[in-house]
């Protein structure tokens, strides 16, 4: 039986699994192997899941399971992503009405799926989605946005907000990840993006990777130049070479390439930037002052309570600013590893 949850469209012998083997072939259904089950559950500040234009110091509930869709070089969440057997032991069950109540007394604004992939548990985030929502709580995810159209049918309406890691924008780039093109992602994102989904965008900039992070920006830019795009500056992880990681100077340059056709570009994983700012992009004012807060993370440390420059111009997402300017989180959250970038 073929799986149509994404676009690696797997097929799944009766008793068998597919690539991301999180999935099985049950009496002829496609089901989970491990439902409501998560490795980790813990409070995080949204600015590091990444997200910078998204209630910004507010809280989420971490949802964390174990599987990917994808075999990436490098990722730095790998282990709960690619080696399901010899932590599946350490997970634990948790139906999504103690996942919203875990939410609430820990005083989250919502719930948020990172570390590993959505797309390896769906059914999973698609019933913690209808809980959350009907406890007033936003649900959102890192994902890498490999969806098949059939899936992000179901996906679209159960989502607030989502951080879609690109690895690129050329065919090769997925085929290194083990998957077949680069262009559900970008249906994915464009999908969200017109459904009105608060999205923004990941990308890894490795050295030797400038072209490909030159043309995913473009690709992005054609859906709408004001989605945050998040340069995700290569460490090396596992067998990777330390050569492929650029220097801050390299990765801060690319990045004043990228916003001349891209409102709001960051870089991440580079201590002292001042890249994670964010400049009004009508008189050039720093608006939002963030700093570099851990793997793949971030941190608010001012930002106008208004939603305003002092030129008057709104912030994006200027709903999601107001009132949570001056609330800091009570969990700053380091995320230790992340899936999505």
């Amino acid at each position: 039986m073929r799986c149509s949850i994404c676009e690696n469209r797997c097929v799944i012998p009766l008793g068998g699994t597919g690539r991301c083997r999180m999935y099985t072939n049950e009496d002829g259904a496609i089901v989970e192997r491990f439902p409501d089950h998560y490795i980790a559950a813990m409070p995080i500040s949204i600015e590091t899941m990444p997200m910078c234009h998204y209630h910004p110091r507010e809280t989420f509930l971490q949802a964390s399971g174990i599987g990917c869709t994808f075999s990436c070089g490098g990722c730095i969440s790998e282990t709960v992503a690619h080696h399901a057997e010899a932590v599946s032991g350490a997970l634990k069950h948790i139906p999504p009405a103690a996942l919203v109540r875990r939410a609430r007394e820990e005083g989250c604004r919502g719930i948020a799926f990172c570390l590993n992939d959505p797309t390896a548990m769906h059914q999973t985030f698609l019933r913690v989605a209808r809980a959350a929502h009907d406890a007033g709580l936003l649900v959102g995810c890192a994902t890498n946005g490999y969806y098949t159209e059939e899936s992000l049918r179901d996906l679209t309406p159960a989502i607030d907000f989502a951080n879609i890691g690109l690895k690129g924008v050329s065919d090769a780039c997925y085929r290194a990840c083990g998957a077949v093109s680069a262009e559900p992602t970008f249906r994915t994102v464009r999908a969200l993006h017109d459904a009105g989904v608060h999205v923004e965008v990941s990308c890894i900039y490795a050295r030797g990777s400038r072209d490909e992070l030159r043309a995913a920006a473009a690709r992005v830019a054609e859906i709408s130049p004001d989605i945050p795009f998040l340069v995700m500056r290569f460490i090396p992880f596992g067998d990777e070479p330390p050569e492929r990681e650029p220097t801050i100077a390299e990765s801060e340059q690319i990045c004043d390439e990228l916003r001349r056709t891209l409102s709001y570009v960051y870089l991440f994983n580079s201590p002292g930037t001042e890249y994670l700012n964010t400049a009004c992009p009508s008189c050039g004012e720093t608006v939002v002052r963030r700093e570099f807060f851990g793997p793949m993370g971030a941190r608010t440390i001012a930002i106008p309570a208004d939603a305003r420059c002092s030129c008057g111009f709104s912030l994006p997402g200027g709903r999601e600013y107001r009132g949570d300017a001056l609330r800091r989180a009570r969990y700053d959250g380091r995320l230790p590893v992340h899936e999505g970038a």
